[in-house]
């Protein structure tokens, strides 16, 4: 565990929760060649995205508390490191008053792409979160959103998973980090597996569970837009297959 002088360089020289997401091709937005590029020529920490992020961070807790009654402490940064294989992860918080370890993901997002966190969350946000529970030894993660759009549109709604760890995709993680240094290490192109990512979003499929709203059709009767409708017709036929 580092403090937070440490937070950056512990980053650059680690694999972290979100760059494992990458190097399973579960990010749509980042290629692993952005991966081997921080690593040799980092950029800058705060992005924009990150800062929006740490911006609404506290919102989303708060959101834990008043709608779930799930009490969190926040991490402030505090990067913990599985040594042995160069991984690391920074968790938002943790579950406050419990025995076992919980690490709590925080998000937001537009209403537009709100409403598919019904269905499924981001597959890179589960995968971080599996990276995070292994690396700080944690029983199983909460991955919360919350709607942050117009004011005068979005009612901030809130949907939370809980993740369970999974030791099959942990095995994964690890020999996959050992291949990503080995390849820098030998000055080999770093080449992503495609049946390594298939496995992946089917083991990930078996570790989440949606923890609230546990009727989301409440939430989405008011929503009228195109991607409400389809998320509430795939509910629907959901409800009719259970």
């Amino acid at each position: 565990m580092t403090d937070n002088l440490s937070f950056r360089k512990e980053r650059l020289h680690n694999i972290t929760a979100t760059d494992m997401a990458v190097l399973f091709s579960l990010n749509p937005y980042e290629s692993p060649a952005t991966v081997v590029n921080r690593k040799f020529d980092p950029q800058p920490l705060y992005a924009p995205a990150l800062r929006r992020g740490q911006l609404f961070e506290p919102a989303v807790l708060e959101a834990f508390k008043i709608d779930m009654g799930v009490e969190t402490i926040r991490n402030n940064n505090v990067t913990f490191v599985l040594e042995n294989h160069r991984i690391a992860a920074t968790p938002d918080a943790f579950v406050a008053n419990t025995v076992d370890k919980i690490v709590v993901e925080a998000k937001s997002t537009s209403s537009k792409r709100f409403v598919k966190w019904y269905l499924e969350p981001p597959l890179y946000y589960q995968m971080q979160v599996q990276t995070q529970m292994m690396v700080t030894n944690a029983t199983k993660g909460y991955l919360g959103a919350l709607e942050a759009g117009d004011p005068l549109e979005c009612t901030y709604r809130f949907v939370a998973w809980e993740i369970t760890r999974n030791e099959q995709l942990e095995e994964m993680m690890k020999l996959e980090t050992i291949r990503f240094w080995n390849c820098l290490k030998n000055e080999e192109k770093y080449r992503a597996n495609s049946g390594m990512k298939k496995e992946a979003i089917t083991l990930l499929s078996q570790s989440r569970t949606l923890l609230y709203p546990k009727d989301p059709m409440e939430f989405l009767v008011c929503d009228v837009s195109e991607e409400g409708e389809k998320v509430r017709d795939t509910l629907v036929e959901r409800l009719k297959t259970t």
